[in-house]
């Protein structure tokens, strides 16, 4: 692995390190400069897409975004307001999260399905005071409001809704009354842009904060290894609340001049047809998505479609035939929201190293170690740890939380709490995780808040949150619980679940004991119940074998 002492003097100065990147200069990279770029050379190409019609150009997508801003302003917001902004896959959400930007206002996506105390959570440590949200989300905030004291606008977009214990509502489709006008702004590359919540692995999620450049940069492996530039469309299906599909998808390809198209949601009947409509070239499936495409039954067509490149994690066993089915080139990286998209898997990446995550890209440095933060051998099994080689290539750290950021970043190394191995030739194998997270579709669940719902229930007396595989990709959540009263069955307790937890946390396995094993310090020791559950998943309840309480989106795959 190369390190930092082979570096020359020049080497920072060249397109994809150092102060440059592409033909920009880092410290010009705020989203106020990068669209007026866009503005100034393509304004009437294309921006933003969506699957149901709707089309901006860059000049489009400037005016309107400054006509929010100023609407913003008229009704008071300063420059050190934090806004959270719940809202699903729409141009109206992209366009909310590109006007905070440009305000140099700190923007807080939010995952629609937050709710109860996780809600709560979100917005009381990131300090948000302002909420843009969907209307249908009106009843979620309602149930905290009154437990977030700093909460006092409310602004639901094309539709006005009271919210009790909110000052103000607002309806943010008046927008079109503000001023088109340009407006002041002296943000810097190194101004707080956005926080984004983790998956809390080891307790309630973290707020990372990113910078102005660093939301361009997060993932800038897709143009450098990928080769991904302003010819291409990015199709947004995974959350614009996620780093991959808001700093990944909208904001890379605003930064090379190319297209986003935006789907509501992922739907595996739909997704060839929105791909052909909309152009899509690029796209990022997490979780069992490519299982769902592959179990749409195929037709001849099905390789007429303008995508070349599928970015999937997990990588599919089956990446042959599902290549060859669809016309395109499957690709991988590893990369976590706390640091960065660090290791692209090269398009003519040779069969054998199908399935890692490929190199770490030029801007960082990967080593593997053990228990004691010392370096192992390639092949063997460690912790993940990442560096970058250059100024800006890492997060700011965790919003109020610096024992948080002392923790990750000992020893000059930022420790994923990832487990993998770097083989002989420097491809990187992801192995598992370290740490305690489950992830489930695509989303990071924290074990930990799944344990705090769980245990919110009068009859539950201790529990136990824990992955068990999945039957297409990645994990289902599984909980065991002692209980104070035998009258508690699984059924009760996932109803209950049902009306406090986003619906991704909600168990799918419920295991009922009398204890749970621990250890000499009274620590549940997880992998002997995930070790018990496989040995008997028979003897577990099972939401999918409810038919009253089975996702409805697992009767089939969406769409």
């Amino acid at each position: 692995m190369e390190t930092r002492s082979k570096l020359k003097q020049g080497d920072f100065m060249t397109s994809i390190s150092g102060t440059h990147w592409l033909d920009y200069d880092i410290r010009d990279l705020t989203m106020s400069k990068v669209l007026a770029k866009q503005v100034h050379e393509r304004p009437d190409k294309i921006y933003i897409r969506t699957t149901g019609g709707e089309t901006m150009t860059y000049a489009e997508t400037d005016v309107a975004t400054n006509r929010i801003v100023n609407w913003l302003r008229s009704h008071g917001v300063s420059d050190d307001t934090h806004v959270a902004v719940m809202m699903e896959n729409s141009s109206a959400g992209l366009l909310t999260m590109i006007a905070l930007a440009k305000a140099g206002l700190v923007g807080v996506p939010i995952n629609v399905n937050a709710r109860g105390p996780q809600l709560t959570h979100y917005l009381n440590l990131s300090d948000a005071s302002w909420i843009v949200a969907d209307a249908p989300f009106a009843g979620q905030i309602a149930e905290i409001a009154g437990e977030v004291p700093k909460l006092d606008t409310v602004i639901f977009w094309g539709e006005s809704v009271t919210v009790p214990g909110v000052r103000r509502t607002l309806d943010l489709a008046e927008w079109r009354s503000g001023s088109a006008a340009p407006f002041e702004n002296d943000s810097r590359h190194s101004d707080l842009a956005f926080i984004l919540f983790t998956s809390g692995t080891t307790g309630l999620s973290k707020g990372v904060m990113f910078n102005q450049s660093r939301t361009f940069l997060w993932d800038e492996g897709v143009v450098s290894d990928l080769d991904v530039g302003g010819r291409d469309t990015y199709f947004a299906v995974t959350p614009l609340s996620h780093a991959s599909g808001l700093f990944s998808g909208a904001f890379m390809m605003m930064a090379v001049g190319g297209t986003i198209a935006i789907a509501p949601r992922f739907s595996a009947s739909r997704f060839w047809d929105e791909a052909r409509a909309t152009g899509a070239t690029f796209t990022t499936l997490l979780g069992a998505m490519v299982g769902f495409l592959e179990s749409v039954p195929p037709t001849d067509g099905d390789a007429d479609n303008p995508m070349r490149l599928i970015s999937a994690g997990p990588y599919p066993a089956t990446w042959q035939s599902f290549e060859e089915r669809f016309g395109l080139k499957l690709v991988s990286g590893y990369g976590l929201s706390d640091h960065s998209s660090c290791t692209k898997l090269p398009i003519d990446a040779p069969p054998e190293k199908r399935g890692s995550a490929g190199k770490p890209i030029a801007s960082y440095e990967m080593l593997i170690v053990d228990e004691e933060d010392m370096p192992v051998a390639p092949g063997v099994i460690g912790e993940c740890l990442l560096r970058g080689r250059f100024p800006w290539r890492a997060s700011m750290g965790y919003y109020k939380q610096p024992e948080a950021v002392l923790e990750a970043r000992r020893n000059e190394w930022f420790h994923t709490g990832d487990s993998g191995y770097l083989d002989a030739d420097g491809y990187f194998w992801y192995v598992g995780r370290k740490k305690d997270a489950i992830r489930r579709r695509g989303e990071n669940i924290s074990s930990f808040e799944v344990e705090q719902f769980v245990a919110m229930h009068p009859d539950v007396e201790q529990v136990a949150a824990y992955p068990l595989a999945a039957e297409l990709s990645e994990d289902e959540v599984a909980v065991s619980i002692v209980t104070t009263s035998a009258a508690l069955d699984a059924p009760d307790l996932i109803r209950f679940c049902i009306e406090k937890m986003p619906d991704y946390m909600v168990p799918r396995f419920v295991h009922l004991t009398a204890e749970l094993p621990r250890n000499l310090n009274q620590r549940v020791e997880k992998f002997r119940l995930v070790q018990w559950c496989n040995e008997n998943r028979a003897e577990l309840w099972d939401r999918e074998e409810d038919p009253a309480l089975r996702r409805r989106a697992r009767a089939k795959p969406p769409g």
